[in-house]
């Protein structure tokens, strides 16, 4: 598990064994490994644990939310530990326990952070830390064509060439840049691009320089 969870360049925090089995506390987006599509990429390991658990033979119940907690040294001279701490990490504790067996939930920040890339399915509501209704998801799988590096994303050239160009990357644009809404994706001023790459080289055989580019981003 903490080699899944390491693909995904999350961090184990600790572990726990009692009377009722192994408790297992994963974090995804601790420094310096922060990611835009951290709540993606702990829900996709989510999915590799249960096939990993499933070979083994093993149950899981696993809960999987997103939001700001406090991250530090807690303890006394005696023992001290790094960890995490916050309304979203008792949440997750409380969605484990609601989970049926090989199963996971998710709150609804990581739903629509993820909802572009996996499939889920609406469950009943929980109540948070302030005795809200907060309604709560159970993760199904990946969606279509949302394994790691198969993404292509069609560039599209503006006029007069028109031409396409297809990038293939390592996650998805539509759901992890600024929830689908970047324009910084919509490659329109290939004249520029071209210009400025004419700029570098022309430094660079005269020894360097140089270049500032100015103007909306």
């Amino acid at each position: 598990l903490q080699e899944v969870c390491y693909n995904e360049e999350g961090s184990l925090n600790k572990f726990l064994v009692d009377e009722e089995g192994l408790l297992f506390f994963f974090i995804f987006g601790l420094p310096p490994m922060v990611h835009v599509d951290d709540p993606i990429r702990a829900c996709r390991c989510s999915c590799e644990m249960r096939k990993v658990l499933d070979q083994m033979s093993l149950t899981s119940y696993m809960g999987i939310t997103t939001g700001r907690v406090y991250s530090g040294v807690v303890g006394s001279n005696m023992r001290r530990e790094y960890t995490v701490m916050g309304d979203v990490v008792n949440l997750a504790r409380r969605l484990m326990t609601k989970a049926e067996k090989n199963n996971t939930l998710v709150d609804e920040a990581t739903y629509k952070r993820s909802e572009a890339d996996l499939t889920f399915c609406r469950r009943e509501q929980t109540h948070d830390e302030q005795d809200q209704q907060s309604p709560i998801y159970q993760l199904l799988g990946l969606a279509a064509n949302t394994a790691r590096g198969q993404h292509v994303f069609v560039v599209q050239r503006a006029v007069p060439s028109r031409r396409e160009l297809h990038l293939r990357l390592p996650w998805s644009p539509k759901g992890t840049i600024l929830g689908g809404q970047c324009p910084l994706l919509e490659m329109e001023s290939w004249h520029y691009l071209a210009h400025i790459k004419s700029l570098v080289e022309r430094r660079l055989t005269q020894g360097g320089g140089l270049i500032i580019i100015t103007g909306a981003s």
